[in-house]
């Protein structure tokens, strides 16, 4: 773990989205301001574990949040060992991007062993990223510091800000579970 990006004299960024393509990787244009200091971070939350492929589309899906959304985001990704070293390499390319990033390495033993003590039966091979799969569901186990979220599959694409969303969080009452 442990936050990486964000800018260096404390303001918070606000991205325009991408104004030149280096080596195709989207160069970003930042504008901090007090408009931008004034808004909580939108929290995003991806899975990028078991297999190495899914940080290709942990790639794309972080390029459409960068695209699309103003405001400020901060990341929590849960890799495996397999993907460990590949995601800390596309977060530290892209680290101007993000207020903060984690990367937060679970053992896939520790993974399967939650899946199965939780749901009985499950047969981690319908899915194609095996107990990675159902390990989503013990989000809030793996990332205990993080006390809300945005959880986007990387499989994922934002077509528009995230933060209309995340402030949708706002209308939820103490036990609202999806919906008012």
């Amino acid at each position: 773990g442990g936050g990486e990006g964000g800018s260096s004299d404390g303001d918070r960024v606000m991205w325009q989205g991408p104004t030149a393509l280096e080596g195709g990787t989207a160069v970003l244009a930042a504008t901090a301001g007090a408009e931008a200091a004034k808004e909580e971070a939108v929290h995003l939350c991806a899975m990028a574990a078991g297999k190495v492929s899914a940080v290709d589309e942990l790639d794309l899906m972080l390029r459409s949040a960068r695209a699309t959304s103003r405001a400020a985001i901060a990341l929590h990704v849960v890799v495996s060992s397999q993907t460990h070293a590949a995601v800390r390499a596309l977060l530290h390319r892209s680290r101007a991007a993000w207020q903060s990033s984690d990367v937060t390495v679970i053992a896939a033993d520790k993974v399967q062993a939650m899946v199965a003590q939780a749901m009985p039966g499950y047969n981690a091979s319908s899915h194609h990223t095996g107990a990675w799969g159902a390990a989503k569901t013990f989000l809030h186990r793996l990332l205990p510091s993080v006390d809300r979220c945005i959880l986007i599959d990387t499989d994922m694409l934002l077509l528009a800000d995230v933060a209309q969303l995340w402030r949708r969080f706002d209308a939820f009452g103490p036990k609202t579970g999806g919906g008012e």
